[in-house]
């Protein structure tokens, strides 16, 4: 399920979380571009061997003792061969876009100020700099980008196809800081005044709608309705089309962290302390069952094939339980102590997330919800993860790491 965001990247967040020990509970509507703090919080490392300047290959890391958080390779006379991680280096500062191509490669964007393309069937080669030369750019889930070209003009690309058509944002957008693809091709703009432009580059009129008076766009859900932050914790759903009536999510008082709709039509939505509503989306004041299930903040959550959701929380836990059935028995895929910030369902089932503790941990729930394969090798934060159409799978740390993984055996 994909989920993408405006607003201050999880990282800026949690980077002001490494400075005073606890996780912020409100996050910015404003993009605030912050290196993260580099925390190292236990492992180690592996040692590495450059072999361009683009990727590394790890070499094995030193023998460990066996850790409870993980399996106990050591106990095992024949254990499994371990895998080790593609690096890609060339990013100087954390990366806070990262998206899957529709070729199956990998484009980020970072704080360093570059969008790079990367071929994760050629680990040597040198990643592809977009806009050729360097640039300011803002790269959207769908793999266009948008490119700010002399005098503020703003261009729309397609990373995949650089030879595709480019589209000419209306100047009424000149001061849009933040963007966001919505499905059909539309595309979302934001200000920091609170206006919101729908803009479809298909339109002959090349006029988008506005709408105003609004505090900051939590997400752009997976029906393509924007979920936009309003005074309070409150929040309004707009359909782009016009079709349907906006709908308003009224009763958090905190500020609303994402907003998601499931499968079977209901609304999800975090905000801090671990708060979570679970909304029917029918009328135009949504009914909402409200519940703390977690004992700190909510990150992150994805949606299972069986309509269960797991959700990763700063309190250490994963948790999987049932939007539609509250009362239904919670499986707990956790007790770390660090943070755990991002939870995705991989393609065959399983459950991956990561955090503060420098792993990317996957959990099986056929076979167990105690003992997780961990995969060590980042030094900072980790902060996203994406599922490579090969089923491997591909991870984002504070360093500006990404690194690639073999999910057939763990290396930790």
């Amino acid at each position: 399920m994909v989920k993408e965001h405006l607003g201050v990247p999880d990282v800026v967040a949690r980077s002001e979380t490494c400075a005073s020990g606890r996780l912020i509970a409100a996050l910015s509507v404003v993009l605030v571009l912050v290196a993260g703090c580099g925390v190292g919080l236990g492992a180690s490392a592996p040692a590495a061997r450059t072999t361009s300047s683009s990727s590394t290959v790890v070499d094995a890391p030193a023998a460990a003792s066996p850790s409870n958080e993980g399996d106990e390779l050591s106990s095992d006379p024949d254990p499994d061969p371990i895998s080790y991680p593609i690096v890609f280096d060339e990013h100087t500062d954390f990366i806070f876009r990262f998206v899957v191509l529709a070729d199956g490669n990998l484009a980020s964007q970072s704080n360093d100020g570059t969008v790079r393309i990367w071929d994760v069937d050629e680990p040597t080669a040198a990643a592809t700099l977009f806009p050729e030369g360097g640039g300011l750019g803002w790269l959207l889930e769908d793999g266009r980008a948008v490119i700010v070209k002399e005098a503020g003009v703003r261009e729309l690309h397609d990373v995949v196809d650089l030879d595709a058509a480019v589209s000419v944002m209306p100047t009424v957008m000149d001061d849009a800081v933040m963007f966001l693809s919505m499905g059909d091709d539309k595309v979302a703009g934001t200000n920091n005044a609170g206006t919101i432009w729908i803009w479809d580059p298909s339109d002959p009129n090349n006029a988008p709608i506005e709408v105003t008076g609004a505090e900051g766009v939590v997400s752009v859900m997976q029906d393509g309705r924007l979920a936009i932050r309003q005074d309070g914790g409150d929040v309004m759903i707009l359909d782009p089309s016009g079709e349907e009536e906006p709908l308003r999510l009224v009763g958090h008082t905190s500020v609303v962290y994402e907003v998601s709709v499931m499968s079977d039509g209901l609304l999800l939505t975090t905000v801090a302390g671990g708060e979570v509503g679970v909304w029917d989306r029918s009328g135009i004041a949504a009914e909402r069952e409200q519940f703390t299930m977690h004992r700190s903040t909510v990150w992150a959550f994805d949606e299972l094939a069986d309509g269960r959701v797991a959700s990763a929380s700063d309190d250490g836990t994963v948790l999987v339980w049932n939007p539609a059935d509250l009362r239904a028995q919670v499986a707990i895929l956790s007790g770390q102590t660090e943070f755990l910030t991002e939870v995705v369902v991989l393609s065959d089932g399983r459950i991956a997330a990561s955090g503060s503790d420098l792993a990317v941990h996957v959990w099986d729930l056929e076979e167990s919800v105690s003992d997780p394969l961990r995969f060590v090798g980042h030094e900072a934060w980790v902060n996203e993860l994406r599922e490579l159409p090969d089923g491997r799978l591909a991870s984002t740390d504070e360093n500006g790491l990404i690194m690639i993984w073999d999910l057939t055996s763990p290396n930790g």
